[in-house]
């Protein structure tokens, strides 16, 4: 196997941003629109989501959606009764 097959990707296309989130590519581009996920870098012309912001905007859309986070600060013991 080659050494790249092994590293983790940095950027994706909108059509495998949308399936790392786990919604439809319609789905992806409308929150783009709405500031809900971060926008494409042109780079070559190819509009290149990075990973990194992906997850960032995704923590913070999950941290505000109440039992999922809630959930989330159970199971690493973040919440205090």
């Amino acid at each position: 196997m080659s050494p790249l097959g092994t590293m983790p990707k940095i950027g994706y296309r909108e059509k495998d941003a949308a399936a790392f989130v786990g919604v439809s590519c319609s789905t992806f581009r409308a929150w783009v629109e709405q500031g809900i996920m971060p926008k494409a870098r042109k780079i070559g012309g190819c509009k290149i989501y990075r990973a990194d912001e992906i997850v960032d905007h995704f923590d913070r859309l999950t941290a505000q959606s109440g039992p999922i986070a809630d959930e989330w600060a159970d199971v690493l013991g973040q919440n205090r009764a």
